[in-house]
Formats: C-alpha cells, sequence, structure tokens
C-alpha cells in the first residue's frame, strides 16, 4: 500500500536533480523504529530527493525507494544501497510503485510528460519492459496471488494489466473521483479503494460494491494492514481537522475513532504489536497508539518531514523516508 502527501506533491517542483547549494539545509535519512519499544533503533544518511516511496521485499531483507527518477535498492541488513538506477523521463514525475508477489519485479508508473509504466527486475535493477500510459496513473497495486498488476486513472475506472504479457486485460468501471490507495485483501478477493468521502469494498473481478461507509468529510488516507481484522481511515474537514477511524474489516462497522490528530495522514498498523503509528504529529513526530481504544504510548522525535513508513514482513520494524529542505535567508 502506497500513500502520497501534501508535502510530496509540494516538493515536485524540485525536480529530478538533488544538488543544494551552501545555504541549503537538506536532511534525507532513512529511520530505523523499533516497532515493539515505539523508539529508533538506527539512522542512515541518504541521498534520493523528495517524492520517495518505497516497497519491502517479502522476506524484509530488501527495501526499494523510488523518488521520482532515482530507485535505490537498499539491503536492510547491512543499510547500504546495494544497487540503484535511474529513469530518464522529461518533466518531474510523481511515480507510484507496485512489487511482485515473489519480489523478482518492480512495477514503477511515472506520471511524466508521457506516462509509463516501467517493469524492472530487482535482482539487477534492469528495465525488461515498458508500456505507455493513455493517462498518468493514480496510484498501482498487485493483486495477491496473480500476475495481475491494478492501475487506477483519473478516469472512474480501474484498469487491469496482465504483467507477463505487459497487456491490459480488463477494465473496471468503478465511481472514482481520484484514487492513491490500492489496498487489497489477503486473499486477493477484495480492493478497499476510497473516493472523496466514501470507502467501499469491491469484488476484484467484477468490480461490484460489496459494503460502504460514508464519513462526514473527505477521506486522506487509508491502511489495511496484512493478516488484519480492521481497517483504518482519516478523514477530515477544514473546519474539524483529522479523524482517525478504526472500521471492522468484514462489516465496515465503526469500532472506534481517534477525534483531534492534527494534519495526519500517515497510519501504519502493526498486527502482532497491536500497535499503530500515526504521523505527522504537530511537531512532526510519529504518534505511537497502542490498540485497542487508541492508548497514547508516547511519540517518536523525527524532527521533520515523514514522506513514506514501510513495516517490515516480520512486523518489528518501522522504515520511515524522512525528508525536509530548506533556503534559510542568508543575511
Amino acid at each position: 500500500m502506497k500513500t502520497v502527501v501534501v508535502i510530496a506533491v509540494l516538493l515536485l517542483l524540485l525536480g529530478c536533480d538533488d544538488s543544494t547549494g551552501p545555504s541549503q539545509i537538506v536532511r534525507d535519512q532513512l529511520v530505523v523504529i523499533d516497532a515493539v519499544t515505539g523508539s529508533i533503533s538506527e539512522t542512515v544518511d541518504l541521498a534520493i530527493g523528495p517524492n520517495r516511496i518505497a516497497e519491502i521485499s517479502s522476506y524484509g531483507d530488501f527495501l526499494y525507494i523510488i523518488s521520482h527518477c532515482l530507485i535505490k535498492k537498499i539491503n536492510l541488513s547491512s543499510m547500504t544501497v546495494e544497487r540503484e538506477m535511474r529513469l530518464y523521463v522529461s518533466g518531474t514525475p510523481m511515480p507510484f510503485s507496485a512489487i511482485s508477489e515473489n519480489d523478482s519485479l518492480l512495477f514503477v508508473s511515472t506520471s511524466s510528460l508521457s506516462p509509463t509504466l516501467y517493469k524492472i527486475t530487482t535482482s539487477d535493477m534492469a528495465i525488461v519492459d515498458s508500456i505507455a500510459l493513455s493517462h498518468s496513473s493514480t496510484g498501482i497495486e498487485t493483486r495477491p496471488g496473480t500476475d495481475l498488476l491494478y492501475l487506477a486513472f483519473n478516469l472512474e475506472q480501474l484498469c487491469i494489466l496482465d504483467t507477463d504479457q505487459m497487456l491490459f486485460t480488463d477494465t473496471l468501471s468503478l465511481p472514482l473521483s481520484f484514487c492513491t490507495d490500492i489496498c487489497f485483501s489477503d486473499s486477493g478477493d477484495e480492493i478497499y479503494l476510497f473516493s472523496e468521502s466514501s470507502l467501499s469494498a469491491y469484488d476484484s473481478e467484477t468490480g461490484d460494491v460489496i459494503r460502504s461507509h460514508t464519513f462526514p468529510g473527505s477521506i486522506y488516507s487509508l491502511e489495511a494492514p496484512s493478516g488484519g481484522k480492521s481497517i483504518f481511515v482519516i478523514w477530515g474537514t477544514f473546519s474539524s481537522g483529522n479523524t482517525l477511524v478504526e472500521l471492522d474489516r468484514s462489516t465496515f462497522l465503526v469500532k472506534g475513532t481517534l477525534e483531534n490528530c492534527y494534519n495526519s495522514t500517515f497510519i501504519r498498523y502493526i498486527e502482532s504489536a497491536s500497535r499503530l503509528f500515526l504521523c505527522p504529529t504537530q511537531d512532526h513526530n510519529i504518534q505511537v497508539l497502542d490498540m485497542p481504544g487508541f492508548q497514547p504510548a508516547g511519540e517518536i522525535d523525527v524532527e521533520k518531514f515523514v514522506t513514506e513508513m514501510v513495516v517490515s514482513p516480520t512486523s518489528d520494524r518501522l522504515y520511515c523516508l524522512v525528508y525536509y529542505n530548506s533556503h534559510p535567508d542568508v543575511d
């Protein structure tokens, strides 16, 4: 699952050049959080840039970080960059990514002047195929147990791609105005999508609505943790701020609510520890909440902007990408 935050969109203006001037302050790091203790266990400096998303391998040994033009393969045992590649695309693309179930392939779509979907081998980070897109995608995800990739577009439709043949095989017509988060059930039979104030579970084959829930304001973020029995949603209005809601995955009935969540848009839940991580707080930190009941368990000081959070498959670590860029006034 992938989340796009407002700060990342604003940083698109920086383009693909990650160079910095003498008056520029840049913080570009991978921060590792121990999910059990709720504390930072390791921090690694990186040179990746803004607009970053990430995919983690199913064994938790590699992290793939994508920053509109640059892709880096991080060895999580040594915390070093093992391989990297650059996509030579026009404009300042905002990427969306997905990883195949067997970890052998990485799919990256770019919303550039010429939208393209790239098929990349994870072993040597090489492009083995690509397909031109008629429109920029707003989200992609692989369906569990299949070789199918689902792509969302701002066209009230979800397109299904056979990744072996790199051919579109079907289209699901859905009432979507804008979609960035595509989440599947563990079986792959259901897709969870939100549009404006409504969250719906759709049949992955037919696109039929199975159940839905409507909120009083716009939905900003969705988390459907693997193996979990809940779905977490952040919704908000300009006047009341953001609210975090826990829904029962099988019924979409409300199990709990946490109001006054500042401008938080990132939710990551670790099922084995019954612990939820929420950011940003008003101080740009990560709030730790024990479940059930959203019980406060402290805050993690990451100082500046988190642009992505990825849970390890073993559910013991949270990998956070932090990027901060400022041009202080010079007297």
